[in-house]
């Protein structure tokens, strides 16, 4: 069944589609080839857009309307308008008629908005409606790309706010706190760290967190770190931090591998926990029981407890 096209009376007296001989004098005279520059350099033109270092938004949406006009077969007679969780961003000659194209943004799988075109007069019908089959794939794809680089603007703003909290609490935390990348180069370390260590923040990068290791202890971290990165399991280990001043000081180290993502690999986030004072307990009460039980065997005497 074919669709019902307007008609007008043609010089015979009889009925014929309005836009027959405006199709074929179209058909005739446009350029095919020059068709597709102009949808190019639209395409060029909004992948440039999107390259803006702190573009925003709003301003984003509203190049992207701006550009639309010249890819289309009728720049004089077209109008474009992007609505985008109910903000409105249009050319200046915007209105909206009967002939129409529509593409869905899509965010997260979800739908936010919609990127239209309209011609403000009739034109030819060719494809759908007056538009090209060529001029609907560049809407649906110019749809699609603004819907993946909005998806990545909400991930850097979550990514971070979330930098923005760990960076407080680092900052208030009672343990030192350690970020490295996947290779185990240190990209971060707080304040407490810093005391504990005896070394200034901009030493620890790299490898220069390595030097606060005791020298006695260094070489069964990396092996302990090593093992559990190869396994995949938590570094857990207490061992002995040195300062540079010669004083030595006990600490807890963990760490836990952080998720990947796609434009960054996994590093490691860790703690270090002052444990001097437990140890330093716990060696005296050794020695305590140490010379308890010599003085019992130079005595000859057995000791006992009470239930």
């Amino acid at each position: 069944h074919e669709a019902t096209r307007p008609i007008s009376p043609a010089p015979d007296g009889t009925d014929c589609p309005r836009f027959e001989g405006a199709r074929q004098e179209k058909q005739e005279t446009a350029d095919p080839h020059l068709e597709r520059i102009k949808e190019l350099g639209c395409l060029y033109a909004f992948s440039e857009l999107l390259r803006i270092p702190g573009l925003s938004v709003p301003a984003l949406c509203q190049g992207v309307v701006d550009l639309i006009p010249a890819g289309w077969q009728y720049p004089e007679s077209a109008c474009a308008r992007l609505i985008l969780e109910g903000q409105h961003s249009t050319t200046a000659n915007f209105r909206e008629t009967a002939w129409g194209l529509q593409s869905p943004i899509v965010l997260h799988g979800k739908p936010v908005g919609v990127l239209e075109v309209y011609y403000l007069s009739e034109k030819p019908m060719c494809g759908e409606g007056p538009f090209l089959p060529e001029e609907r794939r560049l809407l649906s794809a110019m749809a699609g790309r603004l819907g993946n680089n909005l998806e990545r603007r909400h991930a850097e703003a979550a990514l971070r706010e979330s930098e923005l909290v760990f960076h407080t609490l680092a900052q208030i935390s009672p343990v030192g706190i350690f970020r490295t990348d996947a290779h185990g180069d240190c990209v971060y370390v707080n304040e407490r760290w810093c005391e504990i260590a005896g070394m200034s923040a901009e030493a620890a990068l790299g490898q220069g967190w390595a030097r606060a290791i005791h020298p006695e202890d260094r070489d069964q971290v990396f092996a302990e770190w090593y093992r559990s990165a190869k396994e995949n399991r938590p570094f857990k280990m207490e061992y002995r931090f040195q300062r540079p001043d010669g004083v030595s000081t006990w600490v807890m180290g963990q760490a836990l591998r952080e998720p990947s993502s796609a434009d960054r690999s996994g590093g490691y986030v860790g703690t270090i926990t002052d444990i001097t004072e437990r140890r330093d307990t716990e060696e005296a009460l050794r020695r305590s029981q140490e010379n308890l039980t010599r003085a019992q065997e130079v005595a000859h005497i057995g000791s006992w407890h009470l239930d």
